[in-house]
């Protein structure tokens, strides 16, 4: 027997129990968190294009922000992370870890859609495509 303490087979069963409950507490909140940090993650991607004074999105910028990217919205929206990531980058960047920053903000960036994004903000200039194809800031 503890100091203060009497363990009986009641308070071990009494333990078991409630570490059995705190653990299945604990899992369900692990992933409330993963989710949270999922969807910030995506919200990240997004924040180049919130204006400085407002901290809203442009006017001509306004879309749906969702994490999983399978609204009928979330062309624009990886439309619109393709281009913030491509636009902050201090380098050029490779395909394969754009898509990777995608894949992390929760966009399906394993679609065909990927190339045709790239090409219309190529078209559009909003991003420019180096002589190797990493994707760069826009000109000018």
């Amino acid at each position: 027997m503890t100091e203060g303490i009497n363990i009986s087979p009641a308070t071990l069963k009494q333990w078991a129990a409630d570490e059995e409950r705190l653990m299945k507490e604990i899992a369900v909140k692990q992933q409330e968190l993963a989710i949270v940090q999922k969807n910030r993650a995506a919200a990240a991607v997004l924040e180049a294009s919130m204006t400085p004074k407002t901290g809203k999105l442009a006017f001509d910028e306004q879309i749906a922000v969702k994490a999983n990217g399978h609204s009928h919205e979330s062309g624009q929206n990886m439309t619109l992370a393709i281009e913030n990531i491509a636009n902050r980058s201090a380098a050029p960047i490779a395909k394969k870890d754009l898509r990777r920053q995608l894949a992390e903000a929760g966009f399906a960036s394993d679609s065909p859609y990927f190339y045709t994004v790239l090409m219309r903000l190529k078209k559009r200039k909003k991003i420019a495509v180096t002589v190797d194809g990493r994707i760069s800031r826009a000109p000018g």
